[in-house]
């Protein structure tokens, strides 16, 4: 068996890229907290003058009504008020009352359904160049999180592309595959991956032909599988014509 690092021939699918520079800091704290005052005080305006368009709407049909003060104060006064309510804040609680009924629709049991977290703000601090202090914050939630499947995928990305410790960074795909639960298409990923550190970096090519039939026996009819099962013929019949020679 030859000990020279092949390049992985499994077809996976590529990691994110690291967000641009120009674009790590929308993801901060700070910009968010800008983002909904300036949200807020917008509402606030088209309320006031909403407000005053629905007091003076209400003027005129009081008018027409022959309603007289001091009824007729309150009449524009609540007049006003309900009109900008309703115009203002209607449409969002309508569209998230809407959103939520599909989403019971489609899951009935919504407590069961699994959140993914994106982690925008540790890949900011990456897409900074601080590698470091982005792997420390990956490790303080894995630490915290033993079922966190993208913070481990994540952090093993980063493990490995920037070299930091590619040893870490397969046994986190390790750790992954291992969580209850875990997508098959996150489980696949994951040895995926594995395999291209096993032939890259890593240089122990026998573990990628076992986690190429891994692949085979846990993802069978996809046709990841059909390829691994190709590619491990291959592999065998190399490594037959090098110990033939």
């Amino acid at each position: 068996m030859s000990a020279t690092a092949r390049p992985s021939r499994m077809q996976h699918i590529p990691p994110l890229p690291p967000l641009p520079r120009n674009e790590a800091r929308a993801f901060s704290d700070s910009d968010w907290l800008a983002k909904e005052k300036m949200a807020r005080n917008k509402k606030i305006v088209v309320f006031c003058l909403l407000s005053v368009i629905g007091m003076a709407l209400s003027a005129v049909c009081a008018s027409l009504a022959h309603i007289g003060p001091p009824a007729l104060y309150l009449f524009v006064l609540a007049g006003g008020l309900a009109m900008a309510a309703f115009a203002v804040w209607y449409p969002e609680w309508f569209a998230t009352t809407a959103s939520h009924g599909f989403i019971s629709f489609l899951s009935p049991n919504p407590g069961l359904a699994p959140t993914e977290t994106t982690y925008s703000h540790i890949q900011a601090i990456a897409a900074r160049g601080d590698i470091a202090a982005a792997l420390k914050e990956y490790e303080t939630v894995i630490a915290a999180q033993p079922a966190a499947v993208e913070a481990r995928i994540q952090a093993a990305e980063l493990y490995a592309t920037s070299r930091t410790d590619v040893v870490r960074a397969a046994t986190l795909y390790n750790e992954v595959r291992r969580i209850e639960g875990v997508s098959a298409a996150r489980d696949l990923y994951a040895s995926q991956r594995l395999i291209d550190l096993y032939d890259g970096p890593l240089r122990q090519p026998s573990k990628s032909l076992t986690e190429l039939r891994r692949i085979i026996d846990r993802h069978q009819g996809s046709r990841e599988a059909e390829f691994a099962r190709s590619t491990l013929a291959k592999r065998r019949d190399e490594q037959s014509r090098a110990g033939a020679q």
